[in-house]
């Protein structure tokens, strides 16, 4: 990658200096605290002139105290990895689909409630995690991600998934565990990436109250969950 990078990470990371924003070049930004010293020392507000760099590929913000990001960060449509955890962020700006390269976002450990219907303009995304956030619920735009490999969904507030989840056929990785979900998509079956593992379902679905189909069933793997909606076929998981 060419273009200069930048590190700044340390004890006094307040703020960040405007001597930065002088590379326009910049391809690879870190602004995070040493591990040592993040409990007390933490980035409070991203600057607009964020939105000057607009070159960058990379930018890793995580482990800070921002609350906001400002709307000059779309502008960055070269960025390809976006990271964000461990954040006290409760919304994304409205036009963050501009970032229109973005292949990786890395949210967890936000108060995230709602998704802006632009995130679903990404088509490039492969990587999304949203783990342990506040999200109420899923949009039907979710199926526009086709690219989407890893989705992570674990620990939210999340009562329902769309169908259209079963439109992302490159799916490998889905964590849905510690939601509040009483049932699943009945094509999830049909997303034969997605690794489903018995070792893996604690992640991926327990801790949720299913009963279409029962998480004992879900235990069973695919081919118990095809074989549960043959014998059930009057279920519908709207009635739930």
């Amino acid at each position: 990658m060419d273009g200069r990078r930048i590190y700044c990470s340390g004890r006094d990371l307040h703020t960040i200096s405007s001597d930065i924003f002088a590379y326009p070049d910049i391809t690879y930004l870190e602004l995070s605290p040493t591990r040592e010293a993040c409990l007390n020392f933490k980035l409070n507000e991203l600057p607009n002139t964020i939105g000057r760099l607009t070159e960058l590929r990379i930018l890793i913000l995580d482990t800070n105290n921002l609350h906001k990001l400002p709307n000059e960060l779309c502008n960055l449509r070269q960025l390809l990895i976006l990271v964000l955890s461990n954040n006290s962020l409760s919304a994304l700006p409205d036009n963050i689909g501009n970032m229109e390269q973005l292949e990786s976002i890395h949210l967890a450990n936000n108060r995230i409630r709602d998704l802006p219907v632009s995130l679903f303009q990404l088509k490039n995304l492969t990587f999304l995690d949203l783990t342990s956030n506040k999200l109420r619920q899923l949009s039907d735009g979710i199926g526009q991600l086709t690219q989407l490999q890893t989705l992570l969904l674990y620990d939210n507030r999340l009562h329902f998934i769309p169908e259209s989840i079963n439109q992302l056929k490159n799916l490998t990785t889905l964590w849905l565990g510690h939601n509040r979900l009483r049932t699943l998509p009945r094509g999830l079956t049909q997303l034969k990436q997605l690794d489903w593992k018995h070792n893996y379902l604690s992640t991926m679905l327990d801790e949720n109250p299913l009963v279409n189909p029962p998480i004992s069933i879900c235990r069973l793997g695919f081919k118990a969950m095809d074989k549960w909606h043959e014998k059930n076929p009057s279920v519908n998981s709207l009635d739930l």
